[in-house]
């Protein structure tokens, strides 16, 4: 089974929904493989403390992913959004895109943009 790099730079989010009553959002992203029956391909971007609604990570991610199982549709990259607080994190938001699209847009020489 040939396992090829998949290279993720996480940028920024936007307009993200507020979840403090008080305080400004500090917003971090999780970013993972769904599907992948081993569950140990998750990163994490720092947190953007200034960014507010709007947090910047400019965050590199690298996967190793099984070239077989990403066409078949079976997986797909989960961004999960949350904001750190002091009586436990919150989820903002979660989005799935499936991972045959990351791996055609390699293939056709595209950059993708994923927006929430």
């Amino acid at each position: 089974m040939e396992c090829q790099t998949l290279d993720i730079n996480v940028i920024s989010a936007k307009d993200l929904k507020r979840v403090n009553l008080i305080s400004k959002t500090c917003a971090y992203a999780i970013v993972s493989i769904s599907g992948d029956p081993s569950g140990s391909q998750e990163q994490r971007t720092g947190v953007d403390r200034r960014g507010n609604a709007n947090p910047t990570w400019n965050f590199p991610v690298k996967f190793n992913v099984s070239e077989s199982a990403a066409l078949s549709n079976r997986f797909a990259v989960t961004f999960r959004i949350r904001c750190e607080r002091s009586l436990g994190d919150k989820d903002i938001g979660e989005l799935h895109v499936p991972l045959s699209e990351f791996i055609r847009s390699v293939e056709d020489g595209k950059l993708i943009r994923v927006t929430y």
